[in-house]
C-alpha cells in the first residue's frame, strides 16, 4: 500500500480513537508526548495535522502513530508505516466504524435515563429558548424545583461534556452506546464537524418531562418541542414506561386526573391543589393506560377521581369513556365519587393558567359535578350541558371576572377574557391596541405612542420603520421607548446605550435580521457609528474593506459584509445633530406641556399608592407580544396611494412619502385578519388604513417641514401665547410687548440652561430681537409672527378630505 492510500483510508480522527484520545471542543487535548498538565497539542482534523505548542511535536496521521508508539519502544518511519497500513486496512474508506451496541438490562437503562436527565434539568436553566417557552406556558415556577422540567439541548453526548471524566473517549463512547440503544440518537450520514461519526438526536430543542415508576425511577421521557410554531408538538421516548409527575402516594383520597402532561405541570406549583388532591396526567384522551388504572386500582383510601380534561368533544368523550372504565375497574368508586370540572368550551388547563389567576382551578374544582353513566346524553344533559357552559362564560364569564379583576374590580379587562387571534379580528383595532398602551404605563401623548408600536412591529416584515424621539432630559422619552420595546419577544430585541466606531461592521452577518434595535440614548453614538447607522436604514448592509493577515503574517484586502433588517427606537435631546439621519426616519417631539406633566405625576403617584396593578400590566405585554408572533408577511395594495399627497414645503418629500407609505402598509399589515386579499395573496389596503395613516403621521409631517426643531416649537408656540395673554391684559399690541427670561422663568418649568439655549436659537432663527446690552441684561420681543402650524394643519386636513 502505498503512502497516499494509507493517508487516503486513514484519518487523523481515526487515529485518535485507536489510541483512546478525544479532543475537546476547541480541537485541543493533552500531548502524549510529554508530562502535559494542561491541553496544549492542537489538531486539525480536516488536515489530518497535528501540532503541540508545548514541545513543538507536529506531523500528519503517520507521524502521530511513529511519536506516539516511540514512547515505549523506538519505531522506524518503515514499522510506523506498516502500522497505519494494517489500520487503514481494518477501517472502511473514509469512514468511522459505528458504534456497537449492546443490548443492557432495565436497571442499566434507568441509570442511564437518570444521568440524561439530569444533563437536561441542568441545560433548562441556562437556555433561553426554553425559559421564553416556560414563560409563554406561564411554567416558570416549575425551576423553583429541580427536576420538575428539563431540555434536550442536543449536547449531551458532545466531547466537551467528557472532559472531567478520567477516560473521556471511552465515557463517550459509552454515552453514545446507551444513548443509540434506548432512542435518544440514530445515526446520520456523513461526519460532524470535528470529522468523528455524526448522529441525529431524539426530540432535540424540546422541553422534557420525566416519566417514573412506582420506585420513583425514571423510566421514561415526554418531549414537547419549544417552537410553537412547528407542527409536530410532542412526542415520547421509545419504550416510555412510567407516570407523570410520578406514581400518587398510596394515602391518596383524591385524585385529579388531566388530559396531558402539561396540564398536570400546570397544576404542580398551585398549592392550594397539590395540598389537597393528587395530580396525574393521563397521554391524551386515548392515554389512560393499564398502568394509570393499575396504579389507580392499588389506592386503597381512594375517595374521588376528578377528571379535570380539555373543554372540547374530546376532551367530554374520554371523560365519559374513562369514567365507565374505572367504574368497572374498581366499582367502589360508584359510592366514592366519580366527577368532572366543566372547563370552558375551548379551554385547557394551561390556557386557563395563561390568561387567568390561579384562584380560578379552585373555583372549577369547587364546582365540579358528578359523572352519570347511565348514557352519555345523561351524562351531558345532567352535568349542566358544555355548550352552556360556554355561553355563560361568553356572555357573562362570572369566574374569570371575579379572578382578574379581585383586586381592581374597576379597571378594564377585556384583553385578558379575549385570545390574541380574536383581538386581531376585532374592529377598531389601533384603538384597542392604543387603549392597552395606556394600560402599561404610557401615560398620555396617544398618537406618539401608537406611532411608535407600528414603527416597532415592522421589525419582521420587508420595510423597516425607525423612529427618533426626542425632548429635554426628564421628559420621559426613553421610558416610552422601553415601555414599546417590552411589547415585542424579547429574543428580537437589542438594545444599545453606546456604540464604538466601528462595532457594527463586526457583527456577524444575521445578528441584526428582524430585529428591533433600540438605541436608548443617540446621543452615546460616535460620528462614524451615526454613520453605520445611517447605511444599515438606507443600504440594509454594511459593507467595508478590510486588511487580514494570514498565518504567515502577510496583509491581505478582504470586504466584509453585514446584512440587516431591522426597525429601531432611538431617542435624543439634540435632535438638531442628527439632520442627515432625520430624512430617514420619524422624528418626534415629547410632550412636555404643563397639561402632560401633571398627568404623568398624577399616574405616579397612584403607583405609589398601590392603586396600579403591575401583574395586570404585565399580562398586557405578555398578551400583545402573543398579537405580534401571529402576523405574518405579506406585500400590501394600496388602491388609494395616489391620493396621499404631502405638503410642497415638506422636507426630502421622497424620503417621507416612502415613511408614511409604510406606515400605512403597516397598519394594514396589523389588520389582516380583517383585510381582503388579491388571487395573489396580497392584502388589500382600506380607505380607512390610509385615513389613520396620515393621521398619525400628523405631527411627524409636520415637523419635517419645520425649520424649528421640535422642541424649540413648543416652546415659541407656548412663547406666542403667552405674549398675547400679556398684551392682553397690558391693552396693547402683541407687536409691543417686552419680556425677559425672567418672565418666561415664572411662567414656563424650564431651567435657566434650558431658557437660555431656547432664546438663542430663536434669536439666531430671527424669531426674536433681542435688545439691552449685557450689563443691565437683554429683553426680548418676537420679531416673526407666523402662522405654521395652522397652515400646516390645513394642508394635511385639505389631503385627509379627498379621502373621505
Amino acid at each position: 500500500m502505498q503512502i497516499n492510500d494509507i493517508k487516503q483510508n486513514l484519518s487523523l480522527s481515526q487515529v485518535l480513537q485507536h489510541y483512546n484520545l478525544q479532543p475537546n471542543k476547541n480541537k485541543m487535548l493533552c500531548c502524549p508526548f510529554h508530562d502535559d498538565k494542561t491541553a496544549s497539542l492542537q489538531v486539525n482534523l480536516q488536515k489530518n495535522f497535528y501540532k503541540c505548542h508545548a514541545c513543538g511535536a507536529k506531523g500528519d496521521q503517520i507521524q502521530f502513530v511513529q511519536d506516539f508508539e516511540s514512547r515505549s519502544v523506538g519505531i522506524t518511519k518503515h514499522e510506523a508505516l506498516l502500522k497505519c497500513a494494517a489500520l487503514a486496512n481494518n477501517q472502511p474508506v473514509n469512514k468511522i466504524k459505528s458504534v456497537i451496541t449492546k443490548p443492557m438490562d432495565e436497571n442499566k437503562r434507568i441509570e442511564f435515563l437518570e444521568k440524561i436527565f439530569d444533563t437536561f434539568t441542568k441545560a433548562v436553566y441556562m437556555s433561553p429558548p426554553a425559559k421564553e417557552y416556560l414563560h409563554r406556558r406561564n411554567l416558570t415556577a416549575l425551576l423553583e424545583k429541580r427536576g420538575l422540567v428539563g431540555f434536550n439541548s442536543g449536547q449531551f453526548h458532545h466531547a466537551g461534556r467528557f472532559e472531567n471524566e478520567s477516560n473521556p473517549a471511552e465515557a463517550r463512547k459509552e454515552v453514545i452506546a446507551q444513548g443509540l440503544e434506548f432512542g435518544l440518537l440514530s445515526e446520520a450520514n456523513g461526519l460532524s464537524k470535528t470529522g468523528e461519526k455524526a448522529y441525529n438526536v431524539f426530540g432535540l430543542k424540546s422541553i422534557v418531562f420525566a416519566l417514573r415508576n412506582q420506585e420513583n425511577q425514571i423510566t421514561g421521557l415526554y418531549y414537547r418541542i419549544a417552537d410553537d410554531t412547528k407542527n409536530y408538538k410532542h412526542f415520547y421516548l421509545k419504550e416510555s414506561k412510567g407516570l407523570f409527575p410520578h406514581y400518587p402516594k398510596p394515602e391518596t383520597k383524591k385524585l385529579i386526573l388531566t388530559e396531558a402532561i402539561i396540564d398536570c405541570a400546570s397544576l404542580l406549583h398551585i398549592p392550594e391543589i397539590t395540598n389537597n388532591y393528587s395530580v396525574l396526567a393521563c397521554y391524551g384522551t386515548n392515554g389512560l393506560t393499564p398502568e394509570h388504572l393499575n396504579a389507580i386500582k392499588n389506592l386503597k383510601e381512594l375517595e374521588e377521581i376528578i377528571f379535570f380534561f380539555d373543554g372540547d368533544k374530546a376532551g367530554r368523550t374520554a371523560t365519559a369513556k374513562y369514567a365507565k372504565e374505572l367504574r368497572a375497574l374498581i366499582p367502589p368508586l360508584e359510592v366514592r365519587g366519580l366527577t368532572q370540572v366543566e372547563t370552558p368550551e375551548g379551554e385547557d388547563i394551561n390556557s386557563l393558567l395563561i390568561a387567568y389567576e390561579k384562584e380560578i382551578f379552585m373555583e372549577l374544582l369547587e364546582k365540579r359535578k358528578t359523572v352519570l353513566l347511565s348514557s352519555e346524553e345523561n351524562l351531558l344533559e345532567k352535568s349542566q350541558n358544555i355548550e352552556d357552559i360556554a355561553t355563560t362564560t361568553k356572555e357573562q364569564d362570572p369566574i374569570r371576572e371575579k379572578y382578574i379583576t379581585k383586586k381592581h374590580p374597576s379597571s378594564s379587562i377585556h384583553h385578558l377574557t379575549i385570545k390574541p387571534l380574536d383581538f386581531l379580528k376585532k374592529e377598531n383595532l389601533l384603538h384597542n391596541i392604543n387603549e392597552l398602551l395606556g394600560k402599561i404605563g404610557i401615560v398620555g401623548e396617544e398618537n406618539n405612542r401608537l406611532l411608535q408600536y407600528v414603527t416597532a412591529t415592522t421589525y419582521k416584515m420587508n420595510y423597516n420603520l425607525h423612529v427618533l424621539y426626542q425632548g429635554s432630559s426628564g421628559s420621559g422619552k426613553t421610558h416610552t421607548i422601553k415601555q414599546i420595546s417590552l411589547l415585542i419577544p424579547p429574543e428580537d430585541v437589542i438594545y444599545l446605550t453606546r456604540v464604538t466606531e466601528s462595532s457594527l461592521y463586526n457583527y456577524k452577518n444575521g445578528e441584526f435580521m428582524y430585529k428591533l434595535v433600540v438605541f436608548e440614548d443617540m446621543d452615546g453614538l460616535k460620528e462614524e457609528a451615526l454613520m453605520a447607522v445611517r447605511e444599515m436604514i438606507s443600504n440594509k448592509k454594511l459593507s467595508s474593506s478590510t486588511s487580514i493577515k494570514d498565518k504567515k503574517g502577510n496583509a491581505d484586502g478582504k470586504i466584509k459584509e453585514v446584512e440587516v433588517s431591522f426597525a429601531s427606537l432611538s431617542a435624543t435631546t439634540k435632535g438638531e445633530l442628527y439632520e442627515d439621519n432625520m430624512s430617514r426616519i420619524i422624528v418626534l417631539s415629547v410632550d412636555e406641556s404643563k397639561e402632560q406633566t401633571k398627568r404623568i405625576i398624577e399616574y405616579k403617584n397612584k403607583v405609589y399608592q398601590g392603586e396600579i396593578n403591575k401583574q395586570e400590566q404585565e399580562q398586557t405585554r405578555l398578551f400583545l407580544r402573543e398579537c405580534i408572533k401571529l402576523l405574518q408577511v405579506y406585500e400590501v395594495i394600496n388602491p388609494y396611494a395616489n391620493l396621499v399627497e404631502l405638503p410642497d414645503n415638506v422636507h426630502k418629500p421622497t424620503r417621507m412619502h416612502d415613511i408614511v407609505m409604510g406606515v400605512i402598509n403597516q397598519i394594514v399589515l396589523l389588520n389582516q385578519y380583517q383585510r381582503n386579499k388579491t388571487p395573489q395573496g396580497q392584502l388589500i389596503a382600506e380607505k380607512e388604513d390610509v385615513i389613520n395613516g396620515l393621521l398619525l403621521m400628523k405631527d411627524s409631517i409636520i415637523l419635517k417641514m419645520d425649520e424649528l426643531e421640535g422642541k424649540i416649537r413648543l416652546f415659541y408656540e407656548a412663547l406666542k401665547k403667552f405674549v398675547e395673554d400679556k398684551a392682553k391684559k397690558a391693552d396693547k399690541k402683541r407687536e409691543e410687548i417686552k419680556f425677559t427670561r425672567f418672565d418666561i422663568k415664572d411662567c414656563f418649568l424650564l431651567s435657566k440652561t434650558q431658557i437660555n439655549a431656547y432664546l438663542q436659537q430663536l434669536s439666531s432663527a430671527e424669531y426674536l430681537l433681542k435688545i439691552g446690552h449685557s450689563n443691565k441684561g437683554y429683553s426680548y420681543k418676537i420679531a416673526h409672527w407666523d402662522n405654521f402650524k395652522t397652515l400646516s394643519e390645513e394642508q394635511l386636513q385639505k389631503m385627509l378630505d379627498k379621502l373621505k
